[in-house]
This record gives C-alpha cells, structure tokens and sequence, in this order.
C-alpha cells in the first residue's frame, strides 16, 4: 500500500537515506524544528512501516533507523511530485 508522505516525513527519510547516522540535534537544526517533533515523526513513520528501528548493541541510547521498502516506495511517489 503507497503512502503519501508529509514534507516533514519525506524530509526526514531523504536525511536518513543520506547516511546511517544522525543525531536527533543535527536532523532537529536542518529540518528547522524541535528533538521532540523528530521523535514524534520517526514514532509515525514506523509506525507507518516506513522505517524500521534497531537498538544498537550496547548502547540503549543509540539506535539505528532504516527505511523500509514501502518507505522508499513513499519516497520515490513523493520525489515524483511537483510540490517537492
């Protein structure tokens, strides 16, 4: 099933396509809003099965975050649109 993507969302995953690892500061200052909404679209993107999320071993406060195949199914929809 396609899901439509928010700008927030669809700018999330290209971030997270670029490389494996970000802070939740660094996505924060370049997508120009709080830890708090990062956190809370990574919540509904996984929850979407968009991305998969995987605790690191060993570290409880680092995890890894990848996009699924619906999630690059999304991106390549959106990237497709002319509003983007």
């Amino acid at each position: 099933m396609l899901r439509i993507l928010t700008f927030h969302q669809y700018k999330l995953l290209k971030l997270l396509a670029q490389r494996s690892q970000w802070t939740l500061q660094d996505i924060a200052q370049i997508l120009q809003v709080t830890k708090s909404a990062v956190c809370k679209c990574i919540k509904r993107l996984e929850k979407q099965g968009i991305i998969q999320k995987e605790m690191e071993a060993g570290d409880s406060y680092c995890m890894s975050i990848h996009i699924t195949q619906d999630g690059e199914k999304a991106m390549n929809f959106m990237a497709m649109q002319k509003f983007l």
